[in-house]
């Protein structure tokens, strides 16, 4: 069937029929022309490493320049004690990349609001600041631990003239129990805009070359004794 006669009898049965079956005549219509933009949404990786035991998806998001993020990767330590890392949120300067301040601003209950700077410490490259609100999405019953955080400025501190304030920094994590909870299949998704003048180009790649860097960052912190996993490590 060619566009052009598609086109005209969709046109007639426009005219014809209720509104409600318009709107899902338009859906479907766009679809059968266009399946290349409805599968748009699908995950595609772009980085896998055995040795490091890492993959790196991504998939666009409508509306936005930069695509959405997902790092899935093993780690040798229980997911309780990955949790544990993950909340210490005022230790982040400490061991994430490019965190240069983390701080709890408040808690309520199993929600978080963190105020973090980050200095990708690049040349031309300005400082950056956010504020996200975290809820604790854990189900401990089932050796699950999680995360979920959204931007929240506006409960943060004044944006001050040196710094670019991020708009947008949504994302997650959650640790599934492998080898009897022994070790943790751990999954990250992010979707960021540095803001600024970055192009979209160069935020998608500093945005893909995180990811690594905060596995790493958990595997090497995961192992210290104060984030063992037969405690529960207060947000801090």
């Amino acid at each position: 069937m060619s566009k052009q006669r598609t086109s005209r009898e969709l046109g007639v049965f426009m005219l014809q029929a209720k509104p409600y079956r318009v709107i899902c005549a338009l859906v479907l219509f766009a679809v059968m022309l266009f399946p290349a933009t409805a599968r748009s949404t699908e995950w595609e990786s772009k980085y896998k490493n055995q040795d490091d035991r890492l993959e790196v998806l991504e998939r666009e998001v409508p509306g936005s320049p930069i695509k959405e993020l997902k790092g899935v990767g093993e780690i040798d330590a229980p997911p309780r004690a990955c949790w544990n890392v993950i909340r210490d949120y005022n230790g982040y300067a400490a061991f994430m990349p490019y965190v240069k301040k983390s701080e709890i601003l408040k808690v309520h209950g199993a929600t978080t609001y963190l105020y973090s700077v980050i200095d990708p410490n690049l040349p031309f490259i300005s400082v950056r600041d956010y504020t996200i609100k975290i809820d604790d999405v854990s189900e401990p019953a089932s050796n699950r631990y999680g995360t979920r955080w959204t931007t929240a400025n506006d409960d943060g501190p004044t944006k001050e003239p040196a710094m670019i304030r991020i708009e947008r920094n949504v994302g997650s994590w959650e640790f599934t129990p492998l080898d009897n909870g022994r070790r943790t299949l751990a999954t990250y998704v992010l979707h960021t805009d540095p803001g600024g003048q970055l192009p979209s180009w160069a935020s998608a790649w500093a945005n893909l070359r995180a990811i690594p860097g905060v596995f790493s960052a958990l595997r090497r912190t995961v192992g210290e004794a104060k984030y063992r996993d037969d405690s529960e490590v207060p947000a801090r």
